[in-house]
């Protein structure tokens, strides 16, 4: 756990700091966890640029993108690498994805 822990809090609140890292942490050693954040983060349009043609669909682009960046702040306060740890996951599936098609095709 990297959480860091300000001697300025009092004693319920830097409990509840090491309760949200630890169920962080446990949601990061999960596999089908990362995938369906993943998939939540890729929904929010995270790596999306929000701006758009009017000021509506930019303040929706908008809220949906700090949505995806509110998780990865919450999930990087408990594990500095855990968007590269997500991001490597998912080239893992991606790429068990990818030989899983090419073996089913060798059938046809």
């Amino acid at each position: 756990m990297t959480i860091n822990m300000d001697k300025s809090l009092s004693r319920k609140q830097r409990r509840i700091r090491a309760q949200a890292a630890n169920d962080a942490n446990a949601v990061l050693a999960h596999a089908p966890s990362v995938r369906f954040l993943l998939r939540i983060i890729d929904g929010c349009g995270m790596h999306l640029d929000p701006m758009a043609g009017d000021a509506l669909t930019t303040a929706h682009n908008a809220g949906r993108r700090r949505t995806g960046l509110d998780i990865m702040a919450a999930l990087t306060d408990a594990d500095q690498n855990a968007h590269l740890t997500m991001l490597q996951a998912a080239a893992k599936e991606r790429d068990a994805y990818i030989s899983h098609e090419g073996e089913e095709s060798d059938d046809d």
